[in-house]
């Protein structure tokens, strides 16, 4: 129940919290107003919504079924559970940076830091997330996760971002029916048109600033790193081979956890 609570609430308020304090940008001030009797949810945002639902149900289907496998845990555990509970919360987080532009134009990062509301509500989310993660217990029906466990269950929910740019491929704009007013000279060009070139640029600029957050963690925390190509490559391998073993590891009747009852 309390884990509902929180999806619930970095969902709902504030997720309108972080997104409804953005700063206008000028093609939204240059745009028509909707009409009155408008639909709330329009095509592009049937579309978001769509292509996010589809991914997030894999996922969480796959970590239901496979996920005891991948990560060697007892199915129907607490730790279980945990891991889903992670991986779905992250693909939330990430999804929010989606969400601040519901159209073709893929930039989660254009102008982030005139947005501090959207930064802190971020921030506050994920400090929330491994408090009751790591703290709850058995008030939230959870139990700590690996630091290794930790970083992939939020690589997981991470590929929302990466979807944000493949479904802008799919172009879809709204009704004109949907607008007040007649159209002004100029008013279409009002967003520029964002070319593909440039989406692929802007992603490739996020995958890189988390690796290297990745990669300055790892230099941190761990005292066989240091501040050179080698040990940023042996770090970068080692996380895929991470990924690797744990594939390998699904469909692999030795490495079965059999579920225990737990009081």
């Amino acid at each position: 129940a309390v884990m509902m609570l929180w999806v619930n609430l970095i969902m709902d308020t504030m997720g309108a919290l972080a997104l409804g304090t953005e700063p206008p940008s000028e093609s939204l001030l240059l745009r028509r107003p909707y009409k009155r009797d408008s639909s709330l949810i329009s095509l592009p945002m049937w579309r978001n919504i769509f292509f996010q639902s589809v991914f997030q149900l894999i996922l969480l289907g796959w970590l239901l079924f496979e996920g005891p496998e991948f990560f060697t845990c007892a199915d129907g555990s607490k730790h279980h559970f945990t891991l889903l509970f992670n991986a779905f919360v992250f693909a939330q987080i990430f999804n929010e940076f989606n969400a601040r532009d519901i159209g073709d134009t893929f930039d989660p990062l254009n102008k982030i830091l005139k947005s501090p509301m959207f930064l802190g509500v971020i921030v506050s989310t994920i400090v929330g997330q491994y408090c009751i993660v790591e703290f709850g217990g058995d008030f939230t029906s959870t139990v700590p996760l690996t630091q290794e466990e930790w970083v992939i269950t939020a690589m997981m929910g991470a590929f929302s971002v990466p979807l944000g740019l493949f479904m802008r491929l799919v172009p879809i704009s709204e009704s004109e029916s949907s607008f007040a007013g007649e159209k002004k000279e100029g008013q279409a060009e009002a967003g520029s048109k964002q070319g593909l070139g440039e989406k692929i640029w802007n992603l490739l600029v996020i995958a890189f600033l988390g690796l290297s957050a990745y990669v300055i963690y790892e230099v941190q925390t761990e005292e066989r790193y240091g501040w050179d190509v080698v040990s940023c490559q042996k770090i970068v391998l080692e996380l895929i081979d991470g990924w690797v073993d744990n594939y390998n590891s699904i469909d692999n009747p030795d490495l079965d956890v059999v579920a225990t009852p737990e009081l």
